[in-house]
C-alpha cells in the first residue's frame, strides 16, 4: 500500500479489479478468487520462467494481508501450500535441489501486541501478531511448507527485536531456519 489510494492504479489487474480489495485498504483481497488466481499465475510464472532460486513472501511490506483474518487465514496457508507443491514441482521438472520458499511474518506468533515488550517497536495497527494478520506459521513450521521464517516488527527502530524465541522454539527438529530481521 506504499501508494495509498493509487496503488491499485500502479497496474492493470489493480487498475480493473478495484473492487476486490479489502475493505478501507488499497491492496487487493485474495479472499476473492479471481486475485487468488492472479497471484498463484504469477508465482507460477516466476518459478518457471526464471532462474530462481526460490520465493519469500513478505507479509511485513504492508500489515493487511486478507480480509477478516481471523475467519480468512486458511486463504494464506493455501497460497504457502500451493506454492511449495508448485516449487517442488518445478524443481523436479529443471532437474534441480529444493527451491526456497520463505516468508517474512510479524514479530510474535499470538497474542496482543504490547509496545512496552517491543523497544524500537512500532505501532500496535502495524505490528499485530501472525495470528491475528492470517498467517498460521505454526502449521507453516510443523508441516514444513517454508524453508524458513523472519519474524520482524514493521518499520523498528533500535533494537527492534520480534520475539525470536517463540519462532525458534516451533522450529525445533524442523527443517526450518528463524531470520530475525
Amino acid at each position: 500500500e506504499d501508494f495509498r489510494e493509487r496503488q491499485l492504479d500502479l497496474y492493470d489487474f489493480g487498475r480493473q479489479h478495484k473492487q476486490l480489495r479489502i475493505a478501507g485498504a488499497n491492496c487487493l483481497d485474495p479472499a476473492h478468487p479471481q486475485v487468488y488466481g492472479h497471484r498463484m499465475k504469477i508465482f507460477t510464472e516466476l518459478a518457471n520462467e526464471y532462474d530462481i532460486d526460490g520465493i519469500e513472501f513478505d507479509f511485513r511490506r504492508s500489515y493487511r494481508m486478507v480480509s477478516d483474518p481471523q475467519n480468512n487465514h486458511a486463504i494464506l496457508t493455501r497460497m504457502v501450500v500451493e506454492t511449495r507443491e508448485m516449487l517442488d514441482e518445478v524443481a523436479r521438472r529443471k532437474g534441480r535441489g529444493r527451491m526456497l520458499l520463505g516468508v517474512r511474518v510479524g514479530p510474535l506468533l499470538d497474542g496482543p501486541y504490547r509496545q512496552e515488550e517491543f523497544p524500537g517497536g512500532g505501532q500496535a495497527y502495524m505490528n499485530l501478531s501472525c495470528r491475528d494478520q492470517g498467517l498460521d506459521v505454526r502449521t507453516w513450521i510443523e508441516q514444513e511448507y517454508v524453508d524458513y521464517v523472519c519474524p520482524t516488527l514493521f518499520w523498528p527502530s533500535w533494537p527492534g527485536i520480534p520475539k525470536t524465541e517463540e519462532f525458534a522454539e516451533l522450529a525445533k527438529k524442523k527443517d526450518v531456519g528463524i531470520y530475525p530481521t
